[in-house]
């Protein structure tokens, strides 16, 4: 389990991350695979984020959504994860992607198999890089 130090981290570099990233990805395709991020990983960042609270709408002038607050761009360098069923290049699938728990979890699973970094030299990104 997460310190509450390493989950405000936590916190405080995903929110920052959500908030500056601008559409980076448009080729890169949802990959929600665990890779070594566990649910209790999640689970932390989630609880950082809004206290995971799935009934979380959006904030910022609409521009942060759902229970880990994922922005647009952080949605399109994550590879556009969708619910099942919904097109990825509907202007408005990544805000039913962000308010759907699952969805937005492997939103955050995908760009950290993107974006992650082993900084503990273990070989897997999990929440102790």
């Amino acid at each position: 389990m997460l310190s509450k130090r390493r989950a405000t981290f936590l916190a405080i570099f995903v929110a920052s991350v959500l908030k500056i990233c601008h559409g980076q990805g448009s080729n890169y395709q949802c990959n929600p695979e665990p890779n070594g991020l566990s649910d209790n990983c999640l689970g932390c960042i989630c609880e950082a984020s809004t206290r995971c609270d799935v009934n979380a709408k959006c904030v910022a002038g609409g521009s942060l959504c759902g229970p880990f607050y994922i922005s647009r761009g952080f949605w399109v360098d994550a590879g556009r994860c969708v619910i099942n069923g919904d097109n990825p290049n509907d202007d408005k699938s990544w805000k039913r992607c962000a308010l759907d728990i699952v969805c937005a979890a492997n939103t955050i699973r995908s760009y950290i198999n993107r974006f992650g970094k082993d900084c503990n030299g273990d070989s897997l990104v999990t929440c102790d890089d």
